[in-house]
Formats: C-alpha cells, sequence, structure tokens
C-alpha cells in the first residue's frame, strides 16, 4: 500500500473524541427523536466548530512560521544498524523519455499564445528577439533551446525517480532509531517544506495540504488525519536525513565549490532564471544550498552502487518481486522553470516521492507495535491510552485482519 508520500492519499482515521461523535453522526443522517436531544446536538455542533476552527487556525499558524533549518549532527540524530549491501539491490524502471521536435514545437508555440494572446503559428523572430526568457535570436534557436530545457528537466526528473527509490528501499531494508530531536526536526521540516511549496507555487498552505493529502479540511476528523499525517511524514523526512547523513560520513561525501557548480549547472539547464554559485547561494542561503548539494551527492552515490534495469515499453515488470519499481519524481531547489511546472506538480514538497513504506512493517504483532509506539510519541497524546488506540488504528489501516 503507497501511502505517505503518495498524491491523493487519505490517512487512516483516528479515534476522536465523543464530543464529536454527535457531529459525525448528526452528518449522516441520523434523525433527532426530541427537542432536547435537537438542541444538544446542536450546542455540540457549535462546540466541534468552534474547535475545529480553533486548532485549524493553530495549525496553520504554524505551518506559516515554519522555517528552513539544518538538521542535528548525525550522533544527535540516532542510529543506524544493518544497512543492505547496495551491489546486490536491483531497482526496475521505464526508460527515461526523449523530447521529440513536434514537442519542443508545441512548446515554444504554447509559450508564444500565452504571451501574445495569438494563434502559435505565428511566432516569428522578432518577437523571439524580444523574449525576455531567453538567448535565442530566431525561432529555430528558440525551439532547440526548449528542446534542450525540456530533455534536462526528463533527465533530472529519471534520475531522481531511480534515487528517490532506492533511498525507500534502503530505509525499509535498514534498522534506523530516531532520537527525539530527529522526530522533531523532521517534523518542523516537513511544516517549512509544505510552506515553502505554498509560497513557490502561488497556492494557500491549506490548498498544499488539501491536495497532497486528498483531505478536505472540512471538520475534527479531517484535521486530525492531516496532523498525524504530518507527524508521520515528519519521521519518515527525518530517518531519510539520518541515512543521508551517516552515508556521508562513511563514505567521506563533502560539499565542495566543483560540487556546488556542478549542482548550479543542473538548475540552469532546466531554469529560466541564469544562477550563478554566488547567486543561488544568496537567494537559498548557503546552508540550504550546501545541505541539498550533500543530499544530492549521496543519493548520486547510491543509484552509481545499484543495479539500476530499464523495463522496455512494451512489457511490464512482474506483479511479484523484490525489486523496487520506480515511483514519481521529488524536487529541490532551483527546479521551477516553466517546463518544470508543466510536468510535475508545483506544490509537492521537496522530501516527496512514492514510498512503499509502512510503519507496522518491522512487526509481526499489534500490541508489540502499539506498546513501541506509544512509548516512542506518548507526549504528542493526552494520555498513553490514547496513544495505543491510535496505535491500533495504525495497524488495523495497514494490515487489515493480519
Amino acid at each position: 500500500m503507497k501511502r505517505y508520500y503518495t498524491f491523493l492519499t487519505i490517512g487512516f482515521v483516528l479515534t476522536i473524541a465523543l464530543i464529536t461523535f454527535g457531529a459525525y453522526r448528526s452528518k449522516n443522517g441520523t434523525v433527532s427523536t426530541s427537542t432536547s436531544e435537537s438542541t444538544v446536538e446542536t450546542t455540540e455542533n457549535a462546540t466541534d466548530e468552534a474547535e475545529f476552527t480553533s486548532e485549524k487556525n493553530e495549525l496553520l499558524s504554524e505551518l506559516a512560521n515554519a522555517a528552513f533549518s539544518l538538521p542535528p549532527k548525525l550522533e544527535e540524530m540516532g542510529s543506524i544498524e544493518n544497512l543492505p549491501d547496495l551491489s546486490t539491490m536491483t531497482i526496475k524502471t521505464d526508460p527515461n523519455s526523449v523530447v521529440t521536435d513536434e514537442e519542443a514545437e508545441n512548446t515554444i508555440e504554447s509559450i508564444f499564445t500565452q504571451d501574445t494572446g495569438l494563434p502559435g503559428s505565428s511566432i516569428n523572430d522578432d518577437w523571439v528577439r524580444n523574449y525576455a526568457d531567453s538567448t535565442a535570436e530566431t525561432v529555430d534557436e528558440f525551439r532547440q533551446e526548449k528542446k534542450e530545457h525540456l530533455q534536462a528537466s526528463l533527465d533530472i526528473s529519471y534520475h531522481a525517480r531511480v534515487q528517490n527509490t532506492i533511498l525507500d528501499k534502503v530505509i525499509d531494508d535498514t534498522s534506523l532509531t530516531l532520537s527525539q530531536e530527529a522526530r522533531d526536526y523532521g517534523y518542523k521540516a516537513v511544516l517549512w517544506s509544505f510552506a515553502n511549496s505554498a509560497k513557490s507555487s502561488g497556492l494557500s498552505i491549506q490548498t498544499v495540504l488539501e491536495v497532497y493529502y486528498n483531505n478536505d479540511f472540512a471538520d475534527l476528523q479531517d484535521l486530525n488525519n492531516i496532523k498525524v499525517n504530518l507527524k508521520l511524514d515528519g519521521e519518515r523526512f527525518a530517518k531519510e536525513t539520518l541515512l543521508i547523513l551517516y552515508i556521508a560520513q562513511t563514505q567521506g561525501i563533502e560539499v565542495s565549490d566543483a560540487m556546488i557548480d556542478q549542482y548550479v549547472q543542473e538548475i540552469n539547464s532546466v531554469s529560466t532564471e541564469y544562477y550563478t554559485r554566488d547567486t543561488l547561494i544568496d537567494t537559498y542561503g548557503a546552508d540550504r544550498v550546501n545541505f541539498e548539494v550533500l543530499k544530492e551527492a549521496v543519493l548520486k552515490y547510491l543509484e552509481s552502487q545499484v543495479n539500476v534495469t530499464e523495463i522496455p515499453e512494451e512489457t511490464s515488470a512482474p506483479e511479484e518481486t523484490e525489486e523496487e519499481t520506480i515511483g514519481a519524481p521529488w524536487w529541490s531547489i532551483g527546479y521551477t522553470s516553466a517546463e518544470t511546472k508543466q510536468n510535475t506538480n508545483d506544490y509537492q514538497p521537496y522530501y516527496g516521492g512514492v514510498s512503499d513504506y509502512n510503519y507496522t512493517d518491522d512487526y509481526d504483532d499489534p500490541d508489540d507495535f502499539a506498546e513501541e509506539w506509544a512509548e516512542e510519541n506518548a507526549d504528542d497524546y493526552d494520555s498513553y491510552e490514547d496513544a495505543m488506540d491510535d496505535a491500533y488504528d495504525i495497524w488495523e489501516e495497514e494490515r487489515g485482519d493480519d
């Protein structure tokens, strides 16, 4: 089951307070039998609405004020055991796509029409020379420029899919123990990623949350689902960060000026804005740039160590296999060109991608899972019993009757 990093995925249902049940029951068509009962339900609905509005505004405020921060030091993040042998791992993926001349032509005509309101077939050299987001002088040069941009975008997307699927697989096969500091960092990083995605896409934070979690954000139950999924996504991101820092240290991967220059070159290959190392750092900050460059270097290392097999288009991967099939791409800073936005979701958080990870994967018994979940997360609940109840809900959602 693909869950927390997949678009249009609904999180598991929480056990909610008894007072919410009145509103939920009323919405599902229960008819009141007396004036007194009607008055009680009206009062409960008003109470629920006030509580929902208050908690919703509190969460949106927390998201709006989220800020980028560096992760804790590796020794403060937790521990790693049983890292798998990468050389024995095989990842299957569809072949990378190749941009055709027709696609490039359609792209430049679309840009021309959007800019002028005229039919795309009317594009001409004079317009190209005056178009601010291009250095081309002729329509032919403009077409080739956009073809190269589109291909670079597909290439980056292809490698991102491979790298993040490898990262998912390695995390699933590794014993990772997070410190509370790491969990806190992961949660704050996820909040910031949603806020940043909203800012870059021009959408509201609420809209980004609704689309990402396929959640209408309509009542307390929706709100509680979003809160829990933010927390679970934060834990997942913390595990990714712990693994990245661990591999960087053990493999001696350190950020250099040459690595930053290569990163800038990759961004410029798809961006309508031109960056230098200095302007990139001025725009995003040195800490964020260095962290993204380190992360990309580790992901490239992972890709170089794993066997990647492309599946011919006329065939498909076996349904039952231990090998992973590539999921959706994710994007880091800088990859926000017009071409990229046409082919990716503008508001997908940068830590995203598709994951097959389930939080109960390492457990055979629901009681064992519930006890460990409650012990690790008790501070986030009103009581230990609430944490246990939540854990059993997670088990039922992920494992059903197992």
